[in-house]
This record gives C-alpha cells, structure tokens and sequence, in this order.
C-alpha cells in the first residue's frame, strides 16, 4: 500500500520496544559517562567494537552487536570490526606463460 514502510519496530511488542530503548540510553549513558571512551568518539578514532561490547557486558549492559551497532551508526561514531581469516582469501599466484615466437618454432 502506499505510505506504508516496513519498520523491523513493528515486529516487537510494546515492553520489548521499551526494553530497546532503556538499552540505547544505558549504551550512551555509559559512554559518556567513561571519559575514554567518550573522548575516543569525540576525536572520531576507531575503536574495536569487540572492545567496547565487552566492557558493556561486564558493566551489565547485555546488548547484541548488532543493535550496539545500529545505535553507534546513528551517532555516526567510527569503530573497527575484527574479523578472522574466515572471508579472507589468500592470493594465488598464477603463472605467466612464455610467450613463444612463431620463428623460434619453424
């Protein structure tokens, strides 16, 4: 229909779109609240997200990565993902071939 857009938001009830949204205030409240993180922000360095997720586990703040992403993204905050060699490939040499004259054949 017209108008409409699709919004992930509309898939969770009430309590849970509230428990959501008390989890991105706790995030922000706890960033600005750790004078090295929040300087890092501020300054726009890169920070491993991994890193930052972690200290949120151990403060309490039990949050997914994505939905800590999300709210990083919409505060246009720079951070770094670490990800293993699974979607790295190592390159293959390939070899050239000798080019061959046609004179040196006859």
């Amino acid at each position: 229909m017209e108008g409409e857009c699709s919004n992930d938001d509309d898939d969770l009830t009430a309590s849970q779109q509230a428990a959501e949204e008390d989890k991105e205030v706790l995030v922000k409240k706890y960033i600005k609240d750790n004078v090295a993180w929040y300087k890092k922000i501020l300054l726009y360095e890169p920070f491993d997200l991994t890193e930052l997720s972690n200290e949120l586990k151990t403060a309490g703040i039990n949050i997914s990565q994505a939905k800590l992403m999300d709210i990083l993204d919409e505060q246009c905050v720079t951070y770094r993902i670490q990800q293993g060699n699974k979607g790295r490939r190592k390159k293959s040499r390939t070899r050239k071939k000798k080019k061959t004259n046609i004179e040196d054949e006859i």
